[in-house]
């Protein structure tokens, strides 16, 4: 059996990953500002006489096409003179040439060399540069502690994406010791200067209740203002509580919006969840063939919750002409990021040899995958393997461990093999009260087979074993652990 779609409802905290060049922006608007009062001829002039800070203003108006013609050679050309000096914008700017090979070859190294020299004189762009470079690791050995380190730098600076990006190793606990406390109070810094991605994390912190108390309302409010920038995670977030009817009353067509606009932006959660909405026909006319445009979308990103959908859709042969050999390849990719999802399907593609060459070792393989991160059909999949001995040495009580991992968490299809095995006392002592409960559940839950083996039981069972079976099932339906509760009945043997 595959499962149903994946659906991506949550939103990792979203780091701005800006590279050097877009953080040209924030340094020639500095420039742009302290020039404003100085004629080009006036600037020409100075930068030839070797004044450094005009030799930096003229580098970064020719790299941007500012008032001169467009020119990276010259940037360069004037950047290497100013840096020379010592001039703390210039060497950020030459690192950021070097870094993206702008007038000049490519040369992590060099960009970093330069762009530390910036940082160490207290440039706020250098030092946040410096710390992506560290994280990345991009011309220096990757260290999450260095990133720390220099985000703290220009965070205390005031640099708004900066105190983001400190935010982000916090609530990750990357570089530093995880802490939602000190997240929430650099997102909430950074938000409050307007930068989108904070508002948004902003947001997130509000809504899960980490560092601060829960509140859709607070979260409702920084997701609006992110969005109203035109920021993807905020859009998607707004999007997701409209979905959810969280604080706003609930609204596909609402919902729909939302993750469209995002969608657009090429946010990855937003172009699946819009798949989903058309796969449903929710807010939109239903329509499988949109589905899999935005899956794909989504897909061609690496987005593993997106490769599994489609996958689907191909095996399906929704919206595509089926393929399984498509199925098992989208699968296959996702389950390589640890999809849970991913890897239980292709469990199932290797067990019945769809797309792939027959193998139950090798769908033991992948249900083990899924199932070591908690994927209850993974689990009872495995057990069966075990139970059967297909690809893997027999053993019940291996069968009835996995059985009972995947009960507890309410799986129909395991509380009926479950049943089966107390009615056979296969792997445990035989108890025909505990099958009849087992096969009870799971049949209320809507396993078919359950209410066949329930049926067949009865007439096995005296008056009272019946009743007594009928009590034991109830006490297990409404039990928020079902295993908990079968194991505290097998032990006294009381109800």
């Amino acid at each position: 059996m595959i499962w149903q779609l994946c659906k991506q409802h949550t939103i990792a905290m979203k780091k701005s990953l800006s590279s050097f060049p877009l953080l040209l922006c924030v340094l020639l608007g500095s420039y742009m500002a302290r020039a404003e009062s100085l004629p080009l001829a006036e600037v020409l002039q100075q930068a030839a006489q070797g004044n450094a800070q005009a030799q930096s203003q003229l580098a970064a108006q020719y790299h941007a096409g500012e008032v001169v013609e467009q020119d990276d050679g010259k940037a360069f050309e004037w950047a290497s003179k100013a840096a020379a000096q010592g001039n703390a914008d210039a060497q950020y700017l030459l690192g950021s040439l070097y870094a993206d090979g702008l007038g000049v070859q490519k040369d992590a190294a060099r960009a970093v060399e330069l762009i530390r020299k910036a940082a160490v004189q207290g440039n706020a762009d250098a030092q946040f540069s410096l710390a992506e470079a560290y994280r990345e690791g991009r011309g220096v050995a990757q260290s999450d502690v260095q990133a720390v380190a220099w985000y703290r730098k220009a965070a205390e600076q005031g640099h708004g994406i900066a105190q983001d990006a400190l935010g982000v190793m916090y609530a990750n606990g990357a570089g530093v010791a995880q802490s939602d406390t000190q997240a929430v109070a650099w997102y909430r810094k950074a938000a409050e200067q307007g930068v989108a991605y904070s508002q948004a994390n902003l947001g997130d912190m509000y809504a899960n209740g980490r560092g601060v108390v829960q509140s859709d309302a607070q979260a409702l409010v920084w997701y609006r203002k992110a969005a109203a920038q035109g920021n993807a995670a905020g859009e998607f977030a707004v999007g997701r509580m409209y979905d959810k009817g969280r604080e706003v009353k609930q609204s596909d067509t609402q919902a729909v919006a939302w993750y469209r606009k995002a969608a657009e932006q090429g946010l990855v959660d937003a172009q699946t969840n819009l798949g989903l909405m058309y796969e449903q026909g929710r807010g939109v006319a239903q329509s499988d063939t949109q589905a899999v445009v935005w899956f794909r979308k989504a897909a061609e990103q690496g987005f593993a919750e997106a490769q599994t959908n489609l996958g689907l859709m191909y095996e399906q042969g929704r919206g595509v002409e089926q393929s399984d050999t498509q199925a098992v390849a989208l699968y296959r990719k996702a389950g390589e990021q640890d999809n849970a999802q991913a890897q239980f399907n292709m469990g199932v593609m290797y067990k019945q040899g769809r797309g792939v060459v027959q193998s139950d070792a090798q769908a033991v393989v992948w249900f083990r995958k899924a199932a070591e991160q908690g994927f209850a059909g993974a689990q009872t999949n495995l057990g069966l393997m075990y139970e059967q001995g297909w690809g893997l040495p027999k053993s019940m009580d291996q069968a009835v461990q996995l059985y009972r991992l995947a009960a507890a968490q309410g799986s129909e299809d395991a509380l009926r093999n479950l049943g089966s095995c107390y009615k056979r006392g296969s792997g445990v002592k035989r108890n025909l009260i505990a099958a009849y409960a087992l096969y009870k559940v799971a049949a209320v839950k809507g396993q078919k087979e359950a209410a066949v083996n329930r049926d067949e039981l009865v007439g096995k069972l005296s008056a009272a074993q019946l009743q007594a079976g009928q009590t034991l099932a109830q006490r297990l339906f409404v039990s928020a652990n079902i295993i908990e509760k079968l194991d505290l009945y097998l032990r006294s043997g009381k109800l």
